[in-house]
């Protein structure tokens, strides 16, 4: 009996996954993934982070390769980690729905890096950070390149652009705000 209790338990923990993989495919994932990233990056605004305003094309540059690799990683690699070749990334992958964390603490995480490098060392460190990561990830997505239909290319070059877009109001939108309450 108390084997039997065990299965089911099993079984009932992995229905939302089975469920996941039947009704839906990656589009869903990629889309948490971009509102995780625009929730990562307005945190830092709204914190005042000094990188945001200072840094701006140097976070653009980041945008433009890191929103097309989270997206095609997560396309392509989403519950399949082991075509991804980042061992930290296939963690966030092998899980549902990890990736949106994942993808949030990644960039909170080096918008945090940039912004303690602004502070305590200034210059060209803090720029220096966001280009290494542009750099990564534009090398990161060209490895997926192979793989990619013209469908997926034009929803992910859409999907960067309108992400970008969105940052940047919400960052105009909350200097605006700022300066009106002063």
């Amino acid at each position: 009996m108390e084997i039997l209790v065990i299965q089911l338990l099993c079984l009932l923990a992995n229905i939302p996954v089975l469920v996941l993989s039947i009704v839906s495919d990656a589009i869903p994932i990629q889309l948490l993934c971009l509102l995780a990233l625009i929730l990562a990056v307005v945190i830092p605004i709204l914190l005042n982070y000094r990188v945001v305003r200072t840094h701006v094309f140097f976070l653009v540059l980041f945008g433009l390769s890191g929103i097309p690799d989270m997206l095609a990683t997560v396309q392509y690699a989403y519950l399949n980690p082991q075509v991804e070749g980042n061992p930290l990334v296939k963690i966030f992958l092998s899980l549902p729905y990890l990736m949106v964390l994942g993808v949030f603490l990644w960039t909170v995480f080096w918008i945090s890096v940039a912004e303690f490098a602004e502070r305590k060392f200034g210059g060209n460190i803090p720029r220096i950070i966001l280009f290494c990561l542009f750099l990564g990830h534009a090398w990161g997505f060209s490895t997926w390149l192979p793989y990619l239909e013209i469908t997926s290319i034009q929803f992910i070059l859409l999907a960067t652009i309108i992400t970008i877009l969105i940052l940047y109001a919400l960052t105009k939108i909350y200097d605006k705000r700022k300066k009106n309450e002063q």
